[in-house]
C-alpha cells in the first residue's frame, strides 16, 4: 500500500537521516529475544525494511512551502547541546541493566547526575511553548535488539505497536495532549517506528471499512486500523545518542526499536506542551 501525507518530520540539520518503511503490520506471536511474550493482539511491523524513496521522503519530511503544522501532527528530532553531551558521556549509562544497578548509579553519581539533568531541563525550556513549566522526567531502560520495547508490566508482555493515553484523553481530544520528548542516553542507535497518519486521519479511514466507530477507544482504534489495513507501512527512523525525538505520541501509532543493538537502551522522556523546534525545514537534498 502506498504511503499517504499525513504526519510531518521536522529534523535538525545534521540528522543522519536514513528513513526506513515496512510492509505493513501483522499480529506479534510468541516470545521476543528477551523472553517475554507479546500480549494478545499486539502488532508489529512486517519485514524486510526498504529505504523510502524519493517521493515518500518528500512526504514524509516537511518541505518548504507547508502550512504551519498543528503541534500534535509533526515530529521534531533535536541533539542536547555538546556541554551536556559531554557531561552525560562521563555516567556509562547503558551499562544499567536494571533498576537495582540504577539504584546503585544514583548513590555513585546522585549529586552529577542530578545535575547534568538540571542543565537538560535549563535546554528543555527553550523548547517549550512560552510560560509553560519543564514537565517530570522519567528513565527507561530497554533491553538490546528488540523489534519492539514496550512491555505492559501489569501482565508482562510486549504490547507492540501503539497509542498512548497518558493525559486520559478520548480519542476526540488527542489533539490537545502533550507531546513526548524522549531521549537517546545509550551509545547505540534506537529507531521510533509509527504509522504516520494521525487519529483523527485513521479514524475517517476506518468509517470506510466499518459503519461504528463512535464507540472507539486508542486500543480498539489501532487494533482496528492495524488489521483492516494491514498493508500500510510503519516507518522506521533512526535516534542516535543524545538525539532526541519530539512525537505526539498520544494521536498517532507507535513504538521503540532496538533492533541491531548490543547495549542496554537507555532513555530519559518528557511529556508537555512542545513546541516546533525546527519551524523551517530542512530541504530535502540536505538530508542524504
Amino acid at each position: 500500500m502506498i504511503i499517504q501525507d499525513g504526519i510531518k518530520i521536522y529534523p535538525h540539520a545534521d540528522w543522519e537521516s536514513t528513513i526506513l518503511l515496512s510492509d505493513g503490520t501483522m499480529i506479534a506471536k510468541g516470545t521476543a529475544s528477551n523472553g517475554i511474550p507479546y500480549r494478545d493482539n499486539a502488532f508489529k511491523p512486517v519485514k524486510p525494511w526498504r529505504d523510502a524513496n524519493e517521493e515518500e521522503r518528500e512526504l514524509l519530511l516537511a518541505q518548504d512551502g507547508d502550512e504551519e503544522p498543528d503541534l500534535n501532527s509533526i515530529i521534531n528530532i533535536i541533539k542536547l547541546p555538546d556541554y551536556v553531551i559531554e557531561e552525560l558521556k562521563e555516567f556509562k549509562l547503558q551499562n544499567i541493566n536494571s533498576k537495582f544497578k540504577f539504584n546503585h548509579y544514583r548513590d555513585l553519581y546522585g549529586a552529577k547526575l542530578n545535575q547534568s539533568i538540571g542543565h537538560i531541563n535549563q535546554y528543555l525550556k527553550t523548547l517549550l511553548v512560552e510560560n509553560q513549566p519543564v514537565p517530570p522526567a522519567s528513565f527507561t531502560f530497554n533491553q538490546p535488539n528488540l523489534e519492539t520495547v514496550t512491555v505492559y508490566l501489569k501482565f508482562n508482555s510486549l504490547g507492540g505497536l501503539h497509542i498512548d493515553n497518558f493525559d486520559g484523553f478520548s480519542l476526540g481530544e488527542t489533539e490537545q495532549a502533550g507531546r513526548r520528548l524522549c531521549i537517546n542516553l545509550g551509545v547505540e542507535v534506537r529507531h521510533l517506528l509509527y504509522v504516520n497518519q494521525p487519529v483523527n486521519a485513521m479514524i475517517e479511514w476506518m468509517k470506510t471499512k466499518k459503519t461504528v466507530v463512535k464507540e472507539y477507544s486508542q486500543w480498539h482504534l489501532y487494533k482496528d486500523f492495524m488489521t483492516y489495513f494491514s498493508e500500510y507501512p510503519v516507518v522506521k527512523i533512526p535516534i542516535q545518542p543524545y538525539e532526541a525525538y519530539i512525537a505526539p505520541t498520544e494521536n498517532m501509532i507507535h513504538e521503540g526499536c532496538t533492533e541491531g543493538t548490543t547495549h542496554y537502551d537507555v532513555s530519559l522522556s518528557y511529556r508537555g506542551a512542545f513546541k516546533n523546534t525546527c519551524p523551517k525545514p530542512v530541504l530535502n537534498s540536505q538530508l542524504y
